[in-house]
């Protein structure tokens, strides 16, 4: 039985290790690297970050000039940008790193996955 309880754990420890030795780099600093450097992924990297600095509620102004755009149609993560809005707002300015969070969500969402 201790086998069994005990695999998990070691389990999402080699993951650990794993992306360390592999993404050690951008671990340190994500905000210095980006996974796509054209297309599609890197809007996906600019609404998320023009949002976080310039806009709030569902408008999004960084598209569509002069109206703007819903934040929905920009295919930005809206749940998470909503999150990180609020924090930003009223915790900790977060604003300038919103490259490096979405760089580190995206490599540390490979450990829960783990228990799937």
């Amino acid at each position: 039985m201790q086998k069994h309880k005990l695999s998990p754990y070691l389990l999402v420890l080699t993951t650990l290790v794993i992306l360390f030795l592999v993404f050690g780099n951008v671990i340190s600093s994500p905000n210095d690297y980006l996974f796509a450097l054209g297309g599609d992924g890197m809007k996906n990297y600019y609404t998320p970050a023009y949002y976080m600095k310039y806009d709030s509620g569902r408008h999004f102004s960084g598209m569509n000039y002069p109206f703007g755009e819903h934040v929905i149609f920009t295919d930005q993560q809206y749940g998470i940008t909503l999150v990180l809005k609020w924090i930003d707002r009223y915790i900790i300015s977060l604003a300038d790193n919103t490259i490096g969070i979405y760089n580190l969500l995206m490599l540390l969402s490979v450990v829960p996955c783990v228990f799937f």
